[in-house]
């Protein structure tokens, strides 16, 4: 089964935190999966930071983020587990549609993905 993830942060009054390059650079460059494939920052007029990025994993640029936002879509099994790490890393759900993911150890200690269902 493949996977829409989706991870936003937020502070406990619901207003959304940034995600930035430097919040998931201790998780990519200890994973040999991944790597940075791009990085851009700048300042809006409104002089509001800007930035985006991509995530490659197995040398494909597949995991986007804009500087709030961190997303992948039709993400295979093996990278939506370590989604939900990088998730669960920089203290955000990772979300299919309306369901948290959580990683689970599977029979022989393999690790799967679980939807809870939130509402």
């Amino acid at each position: 089964m493949n996977f829409d993830i989706m991870i936003n942060r937020s502070d406990s009054q619901g207003h959304t935190l940034r995600i930035d390059k430097e919040d998931l650079d201790a998780f990519v460059a200890a994973d040999p999966e991944l790597s940075w494939a791009s990085y851009t920052n700048s300042h809006a007029e409104d002089g509001l930071r800007q930035s985006s990025f991509k995530i490659a994993w197995k040398g494909n640029p597949c995991v986007e983020g804009d500087g709030y936002t961190v997303w992948c879509d039709e993400v295979p099994e093996a990278l939506a587990v370590k989604m939900v790490h990088l998730a669960d890393a920089i203290g955000a759900p990772a979300m299919y549609g309306s369901s948290r993911l959580e990683v689970r150890k599977g029979f022989f200690g393999k690790e799967k993905i679980v939807e809870i269902e939130q509402g």
